[in-house]
C-alpha cells in the first residue's frame, strides 16, 4: 500500500503521541530560500485577487505560473526565490494564504517517517515548539480537512 506520494504506507505513524508546532514570528523559512511551488487551487483565486484589489485575471497574469499542470504562486529568483507574496518579511496574503501554507508542516511528505520530520525540523524553527497537535488533528490537517488556523 502506497500513499499519494508513492511512498509505502506506514502502519503506525511515529506521531501517535502528537507533535508540536507554532509558526515563529519574523520567520519565513518556508516562504523561500530555493525554487519551489506554492500550489493554489482555482477556488482560492477570487479571495486572493480581492485581497489584492485586482481582477482574477490580473492575479493570474502577475502572481502565478503554470507548473506540472497546476497553478503556483511565483517565486522571485533575484530575491532568494522568495514567494512573491512575501513583502518586508511578512506574508501579504496571510489571512487568505493558500491551503498549502495553512497546512504546513503537516504535509504527508513530512509525516512519512521520523527521519523526514527531523529533516524538515532542521529548516523550520517552529517544529517542536508551541501547540501540541494530536495524531487525529495532524491527519485531518494533512488530508486538508482542517488547517493550522482552524484547530484551537
Amino acid at each position: 500500500m502506497y500513499d499519494i506520494y508513492g511512498l509505502p504506507k506506514v502502519k503506525k505513524p511515529f506521531y501517535t503521541k502528537g507533535l508540536k508546532f507554532e509558526c515563529q514570528k519574523e520567520c519565513f523559512a518556508c516562504c523561500g530560500g530555493g525554487p519551489g511551488y506554492v500550489w493554489i487551487e482555482e477556488e482560492e483565486i477570487p479571495k486572493l485577487s480581492a485581497l489584492l484589489g485586482i481582477s482574477d485575471q490580473e492575479f493570474l497574469d502577475n502572481y502565478t505560473k503554470k507548473a506540472n499542470g497546476r497553478l503556483s504562486l511565483l517565486d522571485i529568483a533575484s530575491d532568494n526565490w522568495n514567494c512573491i507574496m512575501l513583502k518586508n518579511g511578512r506574508c501579504s496574503i496571510y489571512e487568505n494564504r493558500p491551503i498549502q501554507c495553512r497546512t504546513y508542516p503537516f504535509w504527508h511528505s513530512n509525516l512519512h517517517n521520523q527521519e523526514y520530520w527531523d529533516i524538515e525540523k532542521e529548516a523550520c524553527p517552529g517544529i517542536g515548539k508551541g501547540k501540541e497537535y494530536t495524531m487525529e488533528q495532524i491527519e485531518a490537517i494533512a488530508d486538508g480537512e482542517e488547517t493550522i488556523d482552524s484547530i484551537k
